[in-house]
């Protein structure tokens, strides 16, 4: 699922606060207060079960890579997709998270 909407407002540590205005599985566009539009890969997250303990949590990069790319012409080819994929489980024992400290034996 996508990490965020087109509509919501974030903030961002480099170009200030935000509004979403377009995502797809590749790319989201946000057009910043003082800085304009910039374009950021998509982010995905799957929370398995939600944010508890022993929970697992998966996120996952896409981004689209052209053939050849020349900097003054930009990029040719449909080219291919780069992915990185990342899970974890949450830690049980962790203070701000609900739940026993327990993960079916697991740890």
């Amino acid at each position: 699922m996508p990490l965020y909407s087109t509509g919501d407002r974030v903030s961002q540590p480099q170009y200030g606060h935000g509004t979403v205005t377009a995502v797809n599985q590749y790319h989201t566009v946000i057009d910043f207060d003082e800085h304009g539009s910039r374009t950021f890969m998509t982010l995905r997250v799957q929370l398995d079960g939600g944010f508890v303990r022993c929970g697992r949590i998966t996120s996952e990069v896409s981004y689209r890579v052209p053939f050849v790319r020349l900097p003054w012409i930009g990029g040719f080819g449909s080219g291919a997709t780069a992915v990185s994929r990342h899970s974890e489980i949450v830690d049980p024992f962790r203070d701000d998270v609900p739940g026993e400290a327990t993960c079916g034996g697991r740890f």
